[in-house]
Order: C-alpha cells, then structure tokens, then sequence
C-alpha cells in the first residue's frame, strides 16, 4: 500500500483532484487500455466456465513513461479527463526533462537524511509539476516515495482529528494551512514515524465499503463519534443564529456592542488622525494653487487691458477719418458706392465682435449717418 510505483502514483493522484473513488477508477482503466501494453495470461480453456468472458480476464500494464509522453492532450480530454489531461501531459514532458522515472527513484533512496528532512524535500521537489499540490505531494510521498511519517489532509481527515482527537478544529470554518499542520502534529504525536500508515487505516475504516470488514464494537464507537459531532454543530449553528438575532436587535435599537467600543473608538482616532495629515496637506496645496492662479489672474487682468486700450485707441481713429470724410462732400459713382457699403459692413461685423458696447453704439450711428449721407449724394 505504501510502496506503490512512483510514476503510476504520481498520474493516479493528479487524476484524483476534485475526484470521487468510481471516477478515478475508469480514468486509470482507460489510461491503462487505450495506451497500455496488454497483459498475457496462461490461461486454461478448459477450466473457463461459460458465464466467463474473455475481455474480462484481459489486463493491461499502466503506461510507461514512454508511451504517456506520446499522448496529446486531445487524446485524454476526449476520454473524460477534462482539465486533469493538461495537467498530466505537463507533468509528463516536466518529468521527461528532469531525467524520467529516475528522478521518482532517486528521491525514494534519499533517506539519508531524517524523516522530516526527508519529506520536505519529496514535498518540494513534487511540487513543482504540474497541478500537484500539497495534498497530493503528500499522498505521492506517502504512498510511493517511504515517507510513511508523511499526512495527506484532506475533508475526511479533518473530521477524523476533530472526532477523536482535538473537538477545538471544528471551530475553524474551512481548512486553512494552520489547520493542515495542527493535523498533521496530532498524528505524529500520537503514531510516531507510522503515522501515514495509520492516517490510511483510519481513512479507510470511514469507507463505506470497508465498514461490514470492521468489528461490531468499533462501528459502534465511530456511530457514536459521528453522533457526537452532529450535536456539536447542531448547537454551533444555534449560537451563530442567536448571535445573527442579537446583532440584529441591537442595530434596531441602536446599542453599541460592548466588544467593539474600544475597537471603534482607536478607528476614531485613527480615522481623525488621517483627516488632520489630510487637511493639512490640502490646506498646503490649495493655498499653492491660490497663489498660482493669483499670479495668473493678474497676468491676464494686463494683457486684457492692454489690448482693450489698443483697441479702443484703433476705434477712435477710424471715427475720426470718419468725421474728415464727412466735411468734405463730393459726388460718388453707383459702383463705388457699393464697395464702400460692403467695406463699412465689414467694418461693422469686425468692430461688433471686437469694441466694447459703448464705442459700438457711437460707431453705428456714426455709419448710419454716413450711408445716408453716400446714397443722399448718388
């Protein structure tokens, strides 16, 4: 159980992510028919019974290394594999790269060094294909690689400690990495350097199909376990819906918790203390733009005076040429006039847009007078 082949483990539980028992099952089979070498079996004819089928005695090997870094991705997501097919053929190329099944072997024989030591670095040096994990590193470690000290937690495992070893854990909503050590401490406290092979018994007596294989008096223990942890989150979950219904009534009638007074009032503080830097720096900013736009305004204030005088005084003198023009009559052709009234309109349009409102009531009676002084004349 805890010898397995390194290569054949390693496929096995990254088919196994998100996975139930049955499923795992037909993946491995079709791994193990449509790419597998078949297995001859001597078999006597003679001794076959008629309800006996020939396809059920045939057997195939679990592909090599070889034959699995020909396989396409295609290929395994057409057999059901769905995203497990990219992370198999990763891990193959991965592990083809790092010198084959060699390398599985190679940290199996590195027990040198302590039990510890020993599964870090099959945990380490695992982790580095492909959709493989820490669970699954652990499971390949324990399995295949003689890191028998090594647990894979998972949900079972979890509610296995919590049952009979440490109740606390189920006050921890999901299982973070804390939990995962808390775990794996419990097991090697109480088994020592066999704590995987115990943690694979233990999981295995939770089975279903194991249960009618185990003595009547350990059924009954474990029935008794379960009943004992169902009334213990039965009564969790009535303490959080009555802790939801005083929450609820004091937000109704507005009374603070007692917990959180000390908690709201360093908030306060805090909140107030990132105004005040707030406040001073928009204090130190705005009164930079206030200077800045000071200076600009006066700038502009200026120039628009300057032009406004230089336009007043180009104003003046186009009415005095005006006036001139008026003391001295004479008689005008029809072609001509019509060119000085598109000019004086011209005129008109520029100094309407341009002059301010006083200069331009002046000049438009000034134009009046003139036009009708120039057809008065035709």
């Amino acid at each position: 159980v805890v010898r397995q082949d390194p290569l054949e483990c390693l496929i096995s539980f990254i088919c196994s992510s998100n996975n139930n028992i049955n499923r795992i099952t037909q993946m491995l089979d079709k791994l193990r028919k449509n790419f597998g070498s078949k297995i001859k079996l001597q078999i006597n004819m003679k001794e076959m019974t008629e309800e006996l089928n020939l396809e059920e005695c045939s057997f195939y090997a679990f592909p090599t290394l070889d034959q699995l870094y020909k396989i396409q991705e295609e290929e395994l997501r057409n057999l059901g594999f769905g995203y497990r097919a990219k992370f198999i053929t990763s891990t193959v190329t991965k592990l083809h790269d790092l010198g084959g099944t060699e390398f599985l072997h190679n940290l199996r024989e590195s027990k040198g060094f302590s039990d510890l030591e020993h599964i870090h670095k099959c945990r380490a040096s695992l982790i580095q294909f492909h959709g493989v994990g820490r669970k699954v590193a652990d499971c390949v470690a324990l399995f295949s690689l003689d890191c028998t000290g090594c647990i894979p937690v998972d949900t079972h495992v979890w509610q296995i400690a919590c049952r009979y070893y440490d109740p606390s854990l189920l006050e921890s909503k999901s299982l973070t990495p804390k939990i995962y050590e808390r775990v794996n401490t419990l097991f090697i406290d109480r088994f020592g350097s066999y704590a995987g092979w115990a943690h694979s018994v233990l999981f295995a007596a939770e089975l279903p199909l194991f249960r009618d294989s185990l003595p009547k008096s350990v059924i009954a223990e474990m029935d008794k376990a379960k009943l004992w942890e169902a009334q213990l989150k039965k009564n969790k979950k009535k303490q959080k819906a009555a802790t939801k219904v005083k929450r609820k009534k004091e937000k109704i009638e507005g009374i603070p918790k007692v917990e959180t007074i000390e908690e709201d009032a360093q908030s306060n503080k805090k909140s107030n203390a990132t105004k005040e830097r707030k406040g001073n720096t928009n204090r130190t900013t705005t009164t930079k733009l206030k200077i800045e736009n000071e200076g600009k305004n006066e700038l502009g204030s200026i120039e628009s005076e300057t032009e406004n005088n230089k336009k007043s005084k180009a104003t003046k003198k186009r009415i005095g040429n005006r006036k001139r023009k008026r003391t001295r009559p004479s008689k005008i052709a029809k072609g001509e006039t019509e060119k000085s009234m598109k000019q004086e309109n011209a005129v008109f349009a520029e100094e309407k847009m341009s002059t301010p409102r006083t200069i331009r009531r002046k000049t438009r009676a000034s134009k009046r007078t003139e036009i009708i002084s120039h057809h008065w004349l035709s």
